[in-house]
C-alpha cells in the first residue's frame, strides 16, 4: 500500500477504516464479522505508517458495533 501511494506522488491521503474486516477472533465489536482479516495491532501499523509517511487529511471508522468494551477501549488506543 505504501509503495503504491508513494509511486502515485500523493502526499495527503484520507483514511477509511472499516472495522468489519478486523478478524473477529480478534476484535468482535463490527456489524458484520469476516473470518480470517487482520489483527487490530496489523491495522493501526498500517495506519501508522500512513500517517509517518503522508499528510492524513481525515479518518473514518465505520461498521463498529459497541458489542465490548474492551474493544473499543482497544480501537481508541490503535487509532492515537
Amino acid at each position: 500500500l505504501l509503495d503504491t501511494l508513494q509511486r502515485s506522488g500523493c502526499h495527503h491521503v484520507y483514511v477509511h477504516f472499516d472495522v468489519d474486516v478486523i478478524d473477529p477472533q480478534d476484535f468482535r465489536s463490527s456489524y458484520y464479522q469476516v473470518p480470517w482479516g487482520p489483527t487490530l495491532a496489523a491495522m493501526a501499523d498500517t495506519i501508522g505508517a500512513l500517517h509517518r509517511h503522508f499528510d492524513v487529511v481525515g479518518l473514518s471508522v465505520l461498521e463498529y458495533c459497541d458489542r465490548e468494551a474492551r474493544d473499543r477501549e482497544r480501537l481508541v488506543t490503535a487509532l492515537k
